[in-house]
This record gives C-alpha cells, sequence and structure tokens, in this order.
C-alpha cells in the first residue's frame, strides 16, 4: 500500500509540475512534458562530458600545469591544481561532501514538503497510520522524487570521476551503491531532524521562549562569523590585487597565511578531530570504510528521531489570533495593515518564523562583514571592496533566501485559488502582486536596518557612510526582490497542491535559472566596475567617491523600473488562472 501511493503521488507531482509546461495544456502540455524528460537526459550527458572535460583538459593536464601564463594570479591556480593531480583522492574529498551537501538541502526540503503538505490529513482520514508513519511517507515521498536531480547532479559526476581515473566497473557499482545509500540516509536523518526540530521547537514552544532561543541562537551565530572575520582582517589586508606587481609567489604566500589563519582559529577550540582523519587518507577504501561507519550512527539515531509523537494541537497560534492591531496606528501601514496581519498570522508563516528573524547565513555574513570593518580603517581600497559586496551580493542572497523561506505567503500565487475574491472584487493579479510585494519588503527592512546598526556600533564607519550603505541595500532590495516576481507573473500556478510546490514548476524553473545566471554573471560583476577601477587604480579616491554613488543608483533603480514594468504589463492583462 504504502509502495504504491508513493508510485501514485509522484505520478501526480510530475503530471501537475511537468503536465502544463508553459500553461499549455492537452496534448501540446504533455508533449512539452515529455521534451522536459530528455531535456534531463541532455542535461546529465552534458554535465557528464563537462566535468570529464575539467578532469582531462585540466585537473589531469600534466603539460598544463608546468605552463606559465604569465599571468601571477593564474600561474599560482596552475600550480594549485597541479598539487591536486598529484593526490587524487583530493577529488574524491570533494565528491563525498559534494553528496552529503546535496543530501542536506534534499532532507531539509523534504521537511519542509512535510510541513506545507495536506497528504498526511489525506493519509490518516483514508488509513490506519499515525501522524508519525504519516510523516515518514510524505517524506520519502519527497526523496523519492529528488533521486532525479540525484541522477542528474551526483551519479553523472561520479561516473566522469571514475571513468577519467580508470576504476573498473565493479568498483564503480560499488560507489554508486554507497553514494546512493549515503544520499537516502543523510537525506532522511536531516529531514526527520528538521520535522522534529519545527514541532517541538518552533510550533510547540511558548512564544516568548522561542524567540529567546531564536534571538540567542543567531546571536552566537553572529559572534563566530565576527571572530572569524577579526582574524582574517589582516590577511584580506595583504591582498595580491591592491599590491602593485603581484608575483605567483606573493599568492602563494598569502594562500598559506590565509589557511595557517583558518587552522590556528579551528584548533583553539578544544575539539579531537582525529575522527576527520579522513580528510588527510590516501586510500579511497579509507573514505568508503568511514561513511559506512557514519551511515550506521545515523540508523540509531534514526530510531530515536523516527518514534517521536508531535502534539498539533499544541501551538502558539493562539498567540497570533490574539496579537492587537498596532500597525493601523502607523500612518503609511494603515492600508496594508491587514495584509501583514493575515500574513503573520498564517500557520505558514508560524512553522517558519525562525527566518523571519534572519537565517542564519544572514548573521554570520553581518558577523564577517563587522568583524572584518572594524580593523579596515585605515586601508580605504580593501574596505570599498568589502562595501561592495556588503551592498550587492549580501543583498543580493538575502532577498532571494527570503523569498524561498516564505514563498507559501509571498509569491504571487500563495493564495492559490483564493485569488478569485480579488478578481470578483473588480482587483486584477497588479493588484495582488503589490500586495505581496510589500509584504515582502517591509518584513525585511527592519532585519537589514537592525544588521546595518549593529555593524555601525562594532565598526568606526561614520553616520553618513552607514545611512549610505542602508538606503543602498534599501533600493538594491527592492531591485532585487522583483526578480523573484517576474516567473510567477509570466508563468502563474494557482493550481499547486502544496506551497513548497510553487519553486519546482518546470517552466518557473527555467526562468528562475535564466535569472539567477545572468545576476551572478553578469549585473552582479557589472555593479562592481567602479570598485575595481578604483583598486586598480584607474580611478582616484574623489573620483570614485563621485561615480561609484551615482552608477549604483541609476543601475538598481533601471533593474527595479525594467522588473516591475514587465510584471506590470504582464499581470494587468486578462490572464487566465489555471
Amino acid at each position: 500500500m504504502r509502495a504504491a501511493w508513493i508510485k501514485w503521488k509522484i505520478y501526480i507531482r510530475w503530471k501537475n509540475q511537468w503536465g502544463k509546461f508553459l500553461n499549455r495544456r492537452g496534448y501540446s502540455g504533455y508533449i512539452f512534458a515529455i521534451t522536459a524528460f530528455f531535456l534531463d537526459v541532455i542535461e546529465a550527458i552534458f554535465y557528464f562530458f563537462s566535468a570529464y572535460a575539467v578532469l582531462k583538459l585540466v585537473i589531469m593536464n600534466e603539460f598544463l600545469h608546468t605552463a606559465t601564463t604569465g599571468a601571477p594570479f593564474l600561474d599560482f591556480l596552475l600550480q594549485k591544481i597541479s598539487q591536486i593531480n598529484n593526490n587524487v583522492y583530493i577529488l574524491w574529498q570533494f565528491y563525498f561532501v559534494y553528496v552529503i551537501v546535496f543530501s542536506v538541502i534534499a532532507g531539509i526540503k523534504a521537511s519542509k514538503w512535510n510541513l506545507s503538505s495536506m497528504d498526511k490529513e489525506w493519509l490518516l482520514s483514508h488509513f490506519k497510520l499515525s501522524l508519525s508513519k504519516a510523516n515518514s511517507m510524505v517524506i520519502f515521498e519527497t526523496i523519492c522524487w529528488n533521486i532525479r536531480s540525484f541522477i542528474i547532479h551526483i551519479l553523472t559526476l561520479l561516473f566522469s570521476l571514475s571513468y577519467a581515473i580508470g576504476l573498473n566497473i565493479s568498483m564503480v557499482i560499488g560507489l554508486t551503491l554507497l553514494s546512493f545509500s549515503l544520499y537516502l540516509f543523510v537525506s532522511i536523518a536531516v529531514s526527520f531532524s528538521h520535522t522534529f526540530y519545527v514541532y517541538k521547537f518552533i510550533i510547540e514552544k511558548p512564544f516568548v521562549n522561542k524567540v529567546a532561543k531564536i534571538v540567542i541562537s543567531r546571536m552566537i551565530i553572529f559572534s563566530i562569523g565576527y571572530f572569524f572575520a577579526a582574524k582574517f582582517t589582516g590577511w584580506l589586508i595583504d591582498i595580491p590585487f591592491i599590491k602593485e606587481n603581484p608575483t605567483s609567489e606573493s599568492f602563494e604566500k598569502w594562500s598559506n597565511k590565509g589557511w595557517e589563519i583558518l587552522f590556528d582559529s579551528v584548533t583553539t577550540i578544544k575539539i579531537n578531530l582525529s575522527f576527520f582523519d579522513i580528510f588527510t587518507a590516501n586510500s579511497l577504501y579509507t573514505y568508503i570504510g568511514t561513511i559506512l561507519m557514519c551511515m550506521f550512527t545515523m540508523v540509531f539515531y534514526l530510531l530515536f528521531i523516527i518514534l517521536f509523537k508531535e502534539n498539533p494541537n499544541r501551538r502558539s497560534a493562539e498567540y497570533f489570533d490574539r496579537l492587537p492591531s498596532p500597525l493601523l496606528k502607523v500612518p503609511f501601514l494603515k492600508k496594508k495593515a491587514f495584509t501583514i496581519l493575515l500574513f503573520i498570522r498564517s500557520s505558514f508563516f508560524q512553522k517558519r518564523l525562525p527566518y523571519m528573524f534572519g537565517d542564519f547565513v544572514y548573521w554570520f555574513s553581518v558577523g564577517i562583514f563587522s568583524g572584518l570593518l572594524a580593523n579596515l580603517d585605515d586601508e580605504y581600497k580593501v574596505q570599498q571592496l568589502v562595501f561592495s559586496f556588503f551592498i550587492l551580493y549580501h543583498i543580493y542572497f538575502l532577498a532571494e533566501r527570503h523569498y524561498q523561506h516564505f514563498i507559501g505567503g509571498m509569491a504571487l500565487e500563495s493564495d492559490g485559488t483564493n485569488v478569485l475574491i480579488y478578481l470578483n472584487a473588480g482587483k486584477n493579479l497588479w493588484y495582488v502582486f503589490k500586495q505581496k510585494f510589500f509584504v515582502y519588503i517591509i518584513t525585511l527592512i527592519p532585519l537589514i536596518i537592525i544588521g546595518d546598526f549593529i555593524v555601525y556600533i562594532l565598526t568606526p564607519i561614520s553616520l553618513t557612510t552607514i545611512i549610505w550603505l542602508l538606503s543602498m541595500q534599501i533600493l538594491a532590495l527592492n531591485a532585487f526582490g522583483a526578480l523573484n516576481y517576474i516567473s510567477s507573473a509570466f508563468y502563474p500556478h494557482f493550481e499547486f497542491r502544496n506551497a513548497e510546490e510553487l519553486n519546482e514548476f518546470g517552466d518557473k524553473k527555467m526562468v528562475d535559472s535564466i535569472l539567477d545566471a545572468m545576476s551572478l554573471f553578469i549585473i552582479l560583476p557589472s555593479m562592481t566596475i567602479p570598485m575595481v577601477l578604483f583598486i586598480m587604480g584607474y580611478l582616484t579616491k574623489s573620483q570614485y567617491l563621485f561615480i561609484n554613488p551615482i552608477f549604483l543608483a541609476i543601475y538598481l533603480f533601471g533593474m527595479l523600473f525594467i522588473s516591475l514594468l514587465l510584471v506590470k504589463r504582464k499581470l494587468n492583462k486578462k490572464q487566465f488562472i489555471y
């Protein structure tokens, strides 16, 4: 019964996400879905040959390792690559770390899907199952669904690495089974742990204790980031890029100094690291033995986690239900107060309450920037380099993560078929977008203000500088945030069955992938042009201070205007809902 249900759910999910590819119906929609399947095959083949080409033509190319380009940084990179060629087990280190990271992400995704899924209620009403077993079935179905990505991204890398090294077929089969087993164990362990954590420490805890725990955990993460950044400040000041006549030897010395600082920082924590001797081993069998030992440890861990009994009747929702409406007294929030209160009182918000205080990555980043800027007052060029990352990359990834965390409440389609209420009231989808986008921005601005205030308190930067940084960050937040809504505007899916499914529709993923690639490889690098010219000496300090703010403001305003124009033109039309 359970296997049949999982098989049926996977088919339903595939049909829902790919059967209406590019909003096409009927026969043409299924043709696109079948085409998408063959695109997966093409993608897997592309990954295989790309990885094999990098391994054979770059990493294992003896001639390339002895070549010199005349560019110090490139010579330094070739020198490091030659060290990998002399010890291929470093490649296995990267591979197994990649498998574990992929499995952890898959496990968290499975847990989030389970927390937003209505399948548990359906299973409980149709079968004699406990809530824990219903959770297990939903989680395992999601993990099985992600095997597709596992094959494309993990197994293709394994096959190309094995073929490049020359492993025999029996070893390849063994490593394939080991990788698949590692994926299952890690993803299942992480998914149950995440679900256990949300139920026991987020949903069931009293609100005050919950908030205290969230704040303390983020203070710890911030302190860790600040500690590491303070250690690396002197190393960053000596970066060869800003020195005259850098050489490959200077890059080598600078790199070794960084590793020494990292090692010294880690070893200050009194932990026995002998368990991690796997990372210095020179035998593939050592890796396999250690991984098997970890997997057997996970079995006993899962036996404890999988038996937990959450109590769905114990919730802190009553606090939000009794929440007064002070927002109605704020002038510019009066018209939007109901939208905000509706969002924060939802069960989706309650299960993701910690993210409203910023995720761990955000606070670790704030700690890093605070630690760096605390000692860079006399190093103006390095300081400007940090400012650029603080405004652009820091905010770009924050905007993307925040949207993904709360996609079930902030996405254009998050209301599902209830969007008809707006349409029947004479509103259009552009009105719905404005409501969602406002909630998205207004929930992030306080977080950015608090982070910048902490940076201002702990660093010697002036009040004028922090105000400029804050204004640029808010502008960047609007510009980068609007990019997240473009795929929903062009290919809305109000027919979703799970809020986490809003990330998975094929046409939306295609648009998001294109926008991500453009942002990371074109938009963000082009925004740093004035900073790069200043560091390289082509701009004086006064020229940079005049050009950079104007350049960033025009660029970000242009991005925001174009994004909103595209969204408005699309949503003002009489579009279909299904």
